[in-house]
């Protein structure tokens, strides 16, 4: 496969271990590349993998691409140029200047693939077999709301997916089909993990570590007895209170919010938050909470 129009990477000299992510389109992809390695240290650092199970993608803006993590690498050896460029048909880019450590994708690929493809405004999709989420998963079991937190973070229940077989799109589809009109930005894809979506990368992490701890709250509240969720009007309350964003009815492309506008530097908000521009977002950043403007 041919590399894609506007993304040609710079050439390296021999011994060069990469620099700072420039301007235009190549700059981007560096960018990306740096951000998604950068992610997968903080999957380690919370506990949400082991060995080199999970992987972290994210989409690149104004292209028909994302940047995933390598088949069977160990996080600790993971770096910007060993993240893979693929298509949204999960195809690595065959070009050695583009995939320049030569690694193998994901053995779920495919199924990040097509969630980008049916779910436009995701830009960043996480897996993981974090132990008390895939806990409830394993037991087919969804996550009842019985926390404020829930409410804010997933606006209801966490959702069991069907069981689906890896190495095709089988389980993009389950993810799909489960988060489509649904507030949740995390689902128990059945006797399997964690998958999370986001509208940047970084969401997506959150998203996995919100899971894992709601997972392990819940869990362990219930070994006391019995739980009450949360009433349906109260999780709605805490969910506008929050200025939660269901992902499932972003009104437009994640890409188009990268078109054309003046990204402004992390700062840090309320509970130590770091927070963007509510148009756009830069490496480090997440956007302010609160529904994308139609």
């Amino acid at each position: 496969m041919s590399e894609p129009e506007g993304l040609k990477a710079p050439r390296r000299r021999a011994g060069d271990t990469g620099s700072a992510p420039g301007a235009g389109p190549a700059g981007k992809l560096e960018q990306i590349r740096h951000t998604v390695c950068d992610l997968h240290a903080e999957l380690a650092a919370s506990g949400l993998v082991a060995w080199t199970s999970g992987n972290i993608s994210a989409r690149v803006p104004g292209a028909d691409l994302m940047v995933i993590k390598p088949s069977g690498v160990g996080y600790p050896e993971l770096t910007p140029d060993s993240m893979v460029v693929c298509d949204l048909e999960g195809r690595a880019v065959d070009d050695p200047a583009v995939n320049r450590s030569g690694y193998r994708p994901s053995s779920d690929t495919a199924t990040h693939a097509y969630v980008y493809q049916q779910m436009p405004h995701v830009g960043g999709v996480v897996h993981t077999h974090s132990g008390y989420a895939t806990a409830w998963a394993a037991r087919g079991e969804p996550v009842p709301c019985v926390l404020t937190a829930m409410a804010d973070e997933f606006g209801g229940e966490i959702p069991v997916g069907p069981f689906a077989l890896i190495g095709s799109d089988e389980i993009g589809r389950g993810i799909v089909a489960t988060l489509s009109g649904h507030r949740s930005p995390a689902v128990l894809m059945r006797s399997h993990g964690v998958f999370t979506i986001g509208g940047t990368a970084r969401e997506a992490v959150k998203a996995a570590v919100m899971c894992e701890d709601a997972a392990r709250t819940v869990h362990l509240a219930r070994a006391y007895g019995e739980l009450t969720p949360l009433a349906q009007d109260q999780v709605d309350a805490l969910r506008a209170r929050a200025g939660g964003q269901d992902m499932a009815f972003c009104p437009r492309r994640i890409a188009d919010l990268f078109i054309g506008v003046e990204i402004q530097p992390a700062v840090k908000g309320a509970g130590g938050i770091a927070v963007g521009s509510r148009r756009g977002n830069c490496r480090g950043a997440v956007p302010v909470r609160g529904r994308m403007p139609t």
